[in-house]
């Protein structure tokens, strides 16, 4: 029997094979329906079954998550690649890439230096937002107040800020600024920041710092702020976004100041010096010093100085110069107003001081030192990295500047009364006015002792210096120059703030003055008028200019300490001072049942205010044509008598007839040039004196002499040196 051939097997057995599948699922069905309680096997093939659906579903949702954000991601790359910053028009914004809170603090890194102003009022809220935005820097810095003053300690307690007290001031407490950079460049960070206090950064510092870093092995950055009337708010002060919404407002709004000073310092530690010569004594934050600062690093040629300040965002909230400033109705005697940021710069002594030692140390002229000045320059721009460096091959040739991520600047062109005359360059206040031409004059004529303009009276600086009614009292000629400095700097240093210095000649006069100390020269009387020509080294020994001095300001209702500047003060003796009795307290290697030819000084005395004592003085001043001896003999005499007759006991006496007494102090802590000394590990070590006293020009015998760790005044810096050691020269 012939068999068929079939052409097509599989259209036969494709019908039969689903038959039978659908035969075994029917029968499995409806043995479950039957018998719910299945066996294993037939529960495990059920579940393999709906398991492998949902592995089916859920594997197509995530391949659609994955394709989703691997999208996003090259969307996000793409973007970064063209340009990394945001966008405001056809202006670009470097992107503050990272939350600084997840930084960590590298102490070798990055040290920002700042002497902030006293923590109260606006000053306070806007020093706390500027170091709210240092610390959230990444890398976080170290930072240092340097200084002292009213909420210093709570501030840097409340956010782990260091504090540096060694820094020298000015009399009416001002920091000055060259010490400020001694302190600064002690630090062992690869970097160091000198900023004003209330600038606020972003990390576009620490971007263009990289920047700078990679570019240049020696370089010196600076950076002019840029000033906004108010900041957007925001509940969120501290948030990543915020600080992004502050750099793009001041972009939009703020102006830069390119025509004035300088706001910002940074250098790579170890690396040479800045400039060459000693930056005079500068008080900080009242002008020209920053100019100086910058046209000297610039002149000297040791680093490459870098102009930062279009692509590093300085913000800075306007205030007004509540310091600086004292508008008053009137005006003083040279005919100037005293309100200094509408008049110019005839108000405040300070602006006075800083203009002549600007224009009168280095190669600093007047508006010299900007950052128009720099030779190398980085700005925002449009290519593929957020920064670019240019170099100025003619700095300031033009002082309109123009760069298109500067909304305005203070250099600005701007035209005269609709005219086709264009200025450029001038600052902002005296648009179209003359500036006040060359080095200003400090003093009215070479040589002469006539105050600055604005410079406080006598009267004015006692008022200054005493926080207590106790006023510390010098008398001093130019022959005592640098031994004045070294007693400066013990006092400065033991935190003696109310000392005032009373010039017996015009050259230590001035010197003072630019010094930095509370100086002044009294004529009120008629034995300094006549005795003020005389050279130290022609007057006898009868001349009482320092008692006269003393009575001046006995007459300010204040007590008086006179100290001889060669006195070394080796701890602070005016506490103790105040708890002994006396109308006078005075020094002498004697005792009061001695004579007072056995050596009665004038090392350190104590004057209490009152009308008794300044007759007294006023007696002895009278008859001091005639006399020969000097003025602390005299004294001993009018209260002790000649031959010590009116003496209570061994240091005490008493005048019944002008109810007068006087107290010597004691001698063992209060010392002439030698002391008590033991010898422990080969050094002399003093038993616990005040103060101590040597005359001599060259150190006495080792066996007889006081050393102590002292604060001098180191010629070679012009500022004190700290931790020194200082003999009794």
């Amino acid at each position: 029997m012939r068999r068929r051939q079939v052409k097509d097997p599989e259209a036969i057995l494709n019908p039969w094979q689903k038959s039978q599948e659908r035969s075994q699922d029917e029968s499995l069905t409806t043995r479950f329906e039957k018998n719910p309680r299945s066996s294993p096997a037939e529960d495990t093939f059920r579940a393999h079954r709906h398991g492998q659906r949902w592995v089916d579903y859920c594997g197509g949702w995530v391949a659609l998550a994955l394709y989703l954000v691997s999208l996003l991601f090259s969307v996000l790359v793409i973007r970064l690649a063209v340009s990394d910053g945001e966008t405001l028009g056809d202006l670009l914004f470097p992107r503050l890439n990272g939350d600084a809170k997840t930084c960590r603090s590298d102490s070798t890194r990055v040290h920002i230096f700042t002497a902030p102003k006293p923590f109260i009022g606006v000053d306070r809220v806007n020093q706390l937002r500027a170091l709210g935005s240092w610390l959230a820097l990444c890398p976080k810095p170290n930072i240092t107040f340097l200084g002292g003053g009213e909420g210093y300690e709570e501030v840097a307690r409340l956010h782990g800020v260091r504090m540096e007290t060694r820094v020298d001031t000015s009399f009416s407490g001002l920091p000055l600024f060259p010490s400020m950079l001694a302190r600064a460049n002690e630090s062992r960070s690869a970097v160091v920041v000198l900023i004003n206090s209330d600038i606020m950064l972003f990390n576009d510092f620490s971007m263009v710092l990289s920047k700078v870093e990679a570019e240049f092995d020696k370089f010196f950055m600076i950076g002019a702020r840029w000033d906004v009337e108010d900041l957007p708010s925001s509940p969120e002060e501290d948030s990543y976004t915020f600080r992004n919404r502050v750099v793009i407002h001041a972009r939009r709004t703020a102006q830069l100041h390119t025509f004035g000073g300088v706001d910002m310092w940074a250098w790579n530690t170890r690396k040479g010096p800045l400039f060459e010569g000693i930056m005079p004594r500068f008080s900080n934050g009242r002008g020209k010093y920053d100019n100086w600062f910058t046209h000297e690093a610039i002149h000297a040629g040791f680093r490459d100085v870098v102009d930062v300040s279009e692509a590093v965002s300085l913000v800075h909230v306007k205030h007004d110069h509540h310091l600086v400033s004292e508008v008053e109705s009137t005006q003083n005697k040279a005919g100037f107003n005293r309100g200094y940021w509408s008049s110019g710069v005839h108000g405040k002594f300070e602006l006075w001081i800083n203009n002549y030692l600007a224009n009168s140390h280095g190669t600093y002229h007047n508006q010299l030192g900007t950052i128009l000045h720099a030779p190398y320059k980085i700005t925002s721009c449009y290519e593929n990295v957020p920064f670019c460096l240019t170099k100025r091959i003619r700095p300031n040739t033009c002082r309109c500047e123009y760069s298109p991520f500067v909304v305005e600047s203070q250099t600005d062109p701007f035209v005269v009364s609709d005219s086709k005359s264009i200025f450029c360059g001038q600052e902002p206040a005296s648009r179209g006015s003359d500036r006040y031409p060359g080095p200003h004059n400090l003093f009215n004529k070479a040589g002469s002792s006539v105050a600055p303009d604005g410079y406080p009276s006598m009267d004015e600086l006692v008022g200054m210096l005493s926080s207590k009614n106790m006023i510390v009292v010098s008398a001093v000629t130019s022959s005592n120059r640098q031994t004045l400095k070294n007693f400066a700097c013990n006092l400065q240093n033991l935190g003696i703030s109310n000392y005032l210095l009373s010039a017996l000649d015009d050259e230590v006069f001035i010197e003072a003055v630019l010094h930095g100390l509370a100086v002044y020269k009294d004529y009120s009387s008629e034995i300094q008028r006549k005795r003020s020509q005389i050279s130290i080294t022609g007057q006898t020994r009868g001349d009482c200019l320092w008692l006269a001095s003393v009575a001046s300001v006995l007459k300010t209702g204040h007590d008086v300490v006179y100290s001889d500047v060669r006195a070394h003060w080796i701890r602070n003796p005016l506490r103790s001072l105040e708890k002994i009795r006396g109308d006078l307290l005075l020094w002498s290697s004697a005792g009061a049942n001695e004579s007072a030819n056995t050596g009665v000084g004038g090392r350190l005395m104590l004057f209490r205010s009152s009308p008794k004592v300044i007759r007294l003085i006023a007696h002895i001043l009278s008859r001091n044509e005639t006399e020969q001896r000097s003025c602390e003999m005299q004294l001993f005499e009018a209260v002790c008598g000649p031959e010590g007759e009116n003496r209570v006991d061994a240091d005490k006496c008493f005048l019944k007839s002008a109810n007068i007494s006087a107290t010597f102090l004691p001698k063992n802590v209060f010392t002439n040039d030698g002391l008590l000394l033991t010898e422990e590990d080969g050094k002399l070590q003093p038993h616990d004196p005040f103060v101590h006293y040597n005359p001599r020009k060259t150190p006495p015998p080792q066996k007889r002499f006081l050393e102590v760790a002292a604060v001098y005044f180191d010629k070679s810096t012009g500022l004190c040196m700290h931790n020194g050691i200082r003999g009794g020269s």
